[in-house]
């Protein structure tokens, strides 16, 4: 196990076995640029053949690390090869990744061959999905899914997944109180209700949460695009 953040540390200290968990290498996030992060989020995940779940905060980081993979990994296998500072040498993995790269072509299906084990990977940003997302689709293949966590931030979790690989989501009727300000309204004096919303149009979330935070404006804008079971589902 890389002990990267917390959750480690947490886990190093409890008597269950947890050989199969892998976080966030403490060099990554410590990382003094974007180039200089990348080439490390690219080198410990190619490092790494058995991944089966992939969580990305923001998609498009995943997009420009396989990106840098097609770019750079002639130098990425053979840092693999000898190993370095940050990995163990690994003759057989560097071997795998020439022989899958040689006769990759750019764009195309990449994710399933470099980690033939990842079945899904969660996304946490689905209201900012935008054409790259049908790249990262592309590289993945039709054996990769994606979970699509909701609509979040610190004073709450808003929404919910219905359906894999659908990154609408339904609202959680009962984790706030909803308020609801029409995107092309001038001002805050006509707000709507949970009930009022009408698909097609879209609506900027204001919030009162059980703890007494009251008509937080939660800068979100949200498209409803239908409804489950009468609540309306929003992306």
């Amino acid at each position: 196990m890389t002990v990267g953040n917390l959750l480690a540390r947490m886990m190093l200290i409890r008597d269950n076995d947890y050989k199969g968990v892998y976080v966030i290498p403490i060099s990554v996030i410590n990382a003094a640029n974007e180039m200089n992060k990348t080439y490390l989020e690219a080198l410990y995940a190619l490092k790494e053949q058995n991944i089966s779940l992939a969580i990305c905060d923001h998609y498009i980081n995943m997009v420009d690390m396989l990106r840098y993979i097609e770019k750079n990994w002639l130098w990425l296998a053979d840092e693999i090869e000898k190993g370095n500072a940050h990995v163990k040498s690994d003759v057989k993995r560097a071997k795998e990744i020439r022989n899958i790269m040689e006769t990759h072509h750019i764009g195309t299906q990449l994710v399933e061959q470099l980690w033939p084990g990842l079945r899904c990977i969660m996304v946490h940003d689905a209201h900012n999905l935008s054409a790259s997302f049908e790249l990262l689709r592309t590289y993945c293949g039709t054996n990769v899914h994606f979970v699509f966590t909701g609509i979040s931030s610190p004073e709450g979790t808003f929404t919910t997944a219905i359906n894999l690989d659908d990154p609408q989501g339904v609202l959680i009727p009962d984790s706030v109180f909803y308020e609801f300000k029409p995107k092309d309204a001038k001002d805050y004096d006509q707000l709507l209700t949970l009930d009022q919303l009408e698909i097609g149009r879209s609506y900027e979330l204001i919030i009162s949460t059980l703890s007494g935070l009251y008509r937080y404006k939660t800068q979100k804008v949200l498209s409803v695009v239908g409804r489950y079971h009468d609540t309306p589902t929003v992306i």
